[in-house]
């Protein structure tokens, strides 16, 4: 969707979102508190697949831009609104295809927003006050499927190590070597954080040739904040005999990495033969890898404008605006050759209570934390669309 903007000489901006969720596994649809796909408004929440991811961004930004024409608001930049339908299963036919066009059009954008990080309350340690995370980039994304081929037969005479037991065996010599800690894209969070964080945080950030090789000590034992730390290992399918008493004639497991932007696919890859160094064991890519995302500058005006916006709509509490390596992969990756500036931004505020609402069961969002989201869309497009 484009909205044309009376000055032509100005670069557009792009707002991104998708519109497609993960499902609801069936045999856990009973722990819900709602039915997953009911959007039941209740108990001051938003219930249901998809009220965080991704929703709240398609919505939001609708909700934000008919407010704006109804108070016939005009921007001066033109703004595009790009609505992936498959963000969930890579973005293919999607946001590949939407920056395609762009491409053939031959588009640019001062700057791109994105799904991404979001506000936390209660979730950054030893801050007492809201945290704003902006993603200036995000990191790679790559599965390996490791097999081994057998020829089978009873279990009652089964060989030293069957099929299952070599795949088991390489899961575990991957799994117990984890990638080495880099300390770079967390630096910039902890010294956004300030004087808020802790002496000893900012010490080892401000001194990462010192402190990396005990950083895994040092760092608080928070996942979400450990991930920016390293490319991570997460075995996620595992398969075998499908009897109990019949060994597996093919054993195979897929292990997902989350690369870090120092990090490579082919350097995984090497990685996991080196930690496995098995030739019995298989190793081929899994579904549709990518290589990490380029950093965008906390310096430059996207990055600012959405600083901006955000203050100007929460301007009655402290907060604090930081940003954070997004952890998990984006629509945004498949446009960063269309733009210098690719931020990833969710204006809702998460909780302890609501973070593992993503992919997860009781997914929902607050109805405030909603509204509050479309005010800071309808900021962010207001401010997008002034010269800078």
């Amino acid at each position: 969707m484009k909205w044309a903007g009376s000055n032509s000489k100005l670069n557009p901006v792009l707002f991104l979102a998708h519109t497609d969720v993960v499902p609801a596994q069936a045999n856990n649809t009973q722990k819900w508190v709602y039915p997953p796909f009911s959007g039941t408004i209740a108990k001051g929440y938003i219930w249901g697949r998809g009220s965080l991811d991704n929703k709240v961004g398609v919505l939001g930004q609708l909700e934000a831009i008919n407010q704006l024409l109804a108070q016939k608001f005009q921007p001066e930049r033109t703004l595009y609104f790009a609505f992936g339908h498959d963000e969930e299963s890579g973005g293919k036919l999607g946001a590949m295809a939407i920056a395609n066009h762009f491409r053939k059009q031959n588009i640019r954008f001062e700057f791109l927003v994105d799904e991404g990080m979001m506000i936390t309350k209660n979730l950054v340690p030893n801050i007492p006050h809201r945290v704003a995370l902006i993603g200036p980039g995000e990191k790679g994304y790559l599965s390996l499927k490791l097999s081994v081929d057998s020829q089978g037969g009873h279990s009652s005479k089964p060989p030293m190590l069957t099929a299952s037991g070599r795949i088991a065996r390489a899961v575990d010599k991957v799994q117990s070597e984890p990638f080495k800690i880099n300390l770079k894209y967390s630096a910039e969070f902890i010294r956004h954080l300030g004087d808020d964080a802790p002496m000893l945080q900012r010490m080892v950030m401000a001194n990462p040739w010192l402190f990396q090789p005990v950083a895994s000590s040092l760092v608080p034992q928070v996942p979400e904040l450990l991930a920016t730390l390293r490319t991570t290992t997460a075995p996620t399918i595992l398969k075998g005999s499908t009897k109990d008493n019949v060994l597996a004639t093919e054993a195979s497991a897929v292990i997902n990495f989350r690369i870090l932007p120092s990090d490579s696919i082919d350097f995984v890859i090497n990685e996991t033969r080196r930690k496995i160094n098995d030739p019995e064991v298989t190793i081929q890519v899994y579904g549709t890898p990518s290589e990490p995302s380029k950093i965008s500058s906390t310096q430059a005006s996207g990055f600012q404008i959405i600083r901006q916006s955000i203050l100007e709509v929460i301007n009655e509490e402290p907060i604090t605006i930081a940003p954070m390596l997004v952890i998990a992969a984006t629509d945004a990756r498949h446009y960063q050759n269309l733009t210098e500036q690719s931020y990833r931004f969710s204006p809702y505020t998460i909780t302890p209570e609501t973070k593992d609402g993503f992919h997860g069961i009781n997914e929902r969002i607050s109805v405030e934390s909603y509204i509050e989201a479309v005010h800071i869309y309808q900021q962010l497009i207001i401010n997008s669309s002034l010269p800078f």
